[in-house]
């Protein structure tokens, strides 16, 4: 491997992202399941749950696709060289 395929960073914010939109989804399938019967509490009719989680998996949708990891460059290089070294050594069997 090359020198730059051991150094890939992986940003924090993406993980974030995850933890935001694991939390979002899940928070938001909550407050659907209890749409119909809401908690004795005050204000249940404005399903907070629903609003809230959908705002978290936004956000978090948001962080995953900004800081996501990106393909390394490296990578097409690398099989340009393998393949060149394939190439010589047929020519030299050959």
């Amino acid at each position: 491997m090359s020198e730059n395929q051991n150094n890939a960073v992986i940003p924090v914010w993406f993980f974030v992202g995850l933890i935001l939109l694991a939390y979002g989804v899940i928070i938001f399938i909550t407050g659907v399941a209890e749409f119909n019967n809401p908690p004795k509490v005050h204000l249940a009719e404005l399903h907070a749950p629903i609003w809230w989680g959908a705002i978290l998996a936004i956000f978090g949708g948001t962080f995953v696709a900004l800081f996501r990891p990106k393909k390394s460059k490296a990578v097409p290089q690398l099989q340009a060289k393998t393949e060149s070294k394939v190439v010589e050594q047929e020519k030299v069997t050959a």
